[in-house]
């Protein structure tokens, strides 16, 4: 058994069925959710839900989301929508074009916690 993280928890590759290797289900400004939550669209989420849900009805199982930080990547959204839908969802890490000054000085045992 081979497992990989998924935004819900471990889960065995066995069982990642049909993937999709590069999506963004949801992009913004870093931080934008938490902190500015009125400029985002008022139904986003059933939105995005909706979508999964015509993947998976598609015949989707799991889609690999590329977005990274710097472009708003929200595991806690990805996750919501990963129990709502059905689909796993796979999330990247690092950045897209640049490093981030709030990285500098720190060490990569920090980023492994």
């Amino acid at each position: 058994m081979t497992v990989i993280n998924s935004v819900l928890g471990p889960l065995d590759t066995a069982d990642m069925g049909f993937t999709l290797m590069h999506e963004h289900i949801f992009g913004a400004a870093a931080g934008i959710t938490q902190n500015y939550p009125g400029l985002m669209e008022k139904d986003y989420m059933k939105y995005i839900i909706g979508g999964l849900k015509e993947a998976k009805a598609g015949g989707i199982d799991t889609v690999v989301d590329a977005t990274t930080v710097d472009l708003g990547r929200d595991v806690n959204i990805m996750a919501e929508a990963s129990r709502k839908s059905g689909v796993n969802i796979i999330a990247c890490t690092g950045w897209w074009l640049t490093v981030p000054r709030f990285v500098s000085g720190t060490t990569p045992d920090q980023w492994a916690e």
